[in-house]
């Protein structure tokens, strides 16, 4: 249970003092640096020399992905339909968005049919788009759900078995008018369902506030604290859990003079943030080549889902990374962890059996698939 409005503002501390320089980073034009904060920190860097020869890249079908007249900001890649490729949706500024669906390698676009084109904004209009879309399983109910931050109205749309969406935009009251730049879900009280912060655009002349919705029943509600809505923050926006003390953590990055790097710790009570486990998804070389992974946990022993995550390397805005998925978990009883791997026109999947939450607490569990 989250506290009650009034007492938000203690959820998320300014931390920024305690970050060791190492790992504080400038910011400039709407930058990644949210995300280069989360970069695995006991990593050290290589240099990476050029090859011999440089490989050569093919343009995949020009005629579809090389349409110019558009202002192209973010895409998400995830397995829609379920046939083991990676379908695409791509979000435009100022054109109906695109969804690609993958067949073996051929794309089509199906986003009108699909209702998704224009991502809750007002058809046509040149002054709106879509910025940026965040997939991801809003409901627990083990499909793709896609929210669109966009200049225009704000869209949620929940995934249905047979591959359509429906727009809840307004029903789930984030169909917000105005101009937003990024989204990032997270779990952010441990209670097993998604939240999410969207944050509004900032420029010299305006600035749009941001949000911070906690989820209730088919519905999400605004809890922002006072010292989030104060920050001129914009495009730049990541959770990950910073300390390791199972609760996630929130870093934003501005381009405005007065939009200084934010690093922002949950403080959530101890009990309720070890209330979590972290999944790491690697190939059979133990690298991080796993994009599009669908991440599940169960019950131990049975099919009742208890939630799904995306394995997304790219949901910083003008950035990507390789942070763990999480799951905020009701207990600590054991549970089934199964991942799911899209490619090549198969899924393959593992299950790894009476996964103990307690004795990962503070770790990551890194699970081949």
């Amino acid at each position: 249970m989250l506290p009650t409005e009034s007492s938000t503002s203690l959820i998320y501390s300014d931390v920024r003092a305690r970050v060791p320089l190492s790992r504080r980073v400038a910011v400039g034009a709407a930058t990644a640096a949210a995300l280069l904060l989360f970069g695995a920190p006991t990593r050290a860097k290589t240099q990476h020399s050029q090859p011999a020869s440089a490989p050569t890249l093919v343009p995949i079908q020009p005629e579809l992905f090389s349409a110019g007249g558009a202002l192209t900001n973010a895409f998400a890649d995830f397995d829609k339909d379920g046939d083991g490729d990676l379908d695409l949706f791509v979000a435009l500024r100022d054109k109906p968005n695109m969804m690609f669906r993958n067949d073996g390698g051929h794309f089509s676009d199906i986003a009108d049919s699909l209702g998704m084109a224009w991502g809750g904004r007002a058809p046509h209009v040149s002054t709106n788009g879509t910025v940026r879309p965040c997939a991801a399983d809003v409901n627990n109910d083990g499909v793709i759900d896609l929210f669109t931050a966009n200049y225009g109205p704000n869209g949620l749309f929940l995934g249905r078995t047979t591959g359509a969406f429906d727009d809840v935009s307004r029903a789930w009251g984030v169909r917000l008018d105005g101009h937003y730049d990024t989204c990032a879900f997270a779990d952010i009280d441990n209670d097993g369902k998604l939240d999410f912060y969207v944050n509004g655009t900032v420029s010299a002349t305006e600035s749009f506030r941001d949000y911070i919705y906690h989820q209730t029943t088919n519905h999400y509600a605004d809890i922002t604290p006072s010292n989030i809505i104060v920050l001129q923050s914009s495009h730049g926006a990541q959770w990950a859990d910073v300390d390791a003390d199972g609760a996630l953590d929130l870093a934003l990055a501005g381009s405005r003079a007065d939009a200084t790097h934010a690093l922002l710790h949950n403080t959530l009570p101890p009990l309720a943030a070890r209330r979590s486990l972290r999944i790491r998804v690697v190939d059979a070389h133990g690298h991080a080549t796993r994009a599009g992974a669908e991440v599940r946990i169960y019950a131990t022993g049975t099919n009742r889902l208890l939630g799904m995550r995306l394995v997304d390397t790219g949901s910083g805005y003008d950035s990507q990374s390789d942070i763990p998925v999480h799951f905020g978990l009701a207990s600590m009883a054991q549970v089934d962890i199964e991942v799911t791997v899209p490619a090549n026109g198969k899924r393959t999947t593992t299950r790894t059996r009476r996964v103990s939450p307690g004795s990962w607490v503070g770790k990551v569990m890194t699970v081949r698939g």
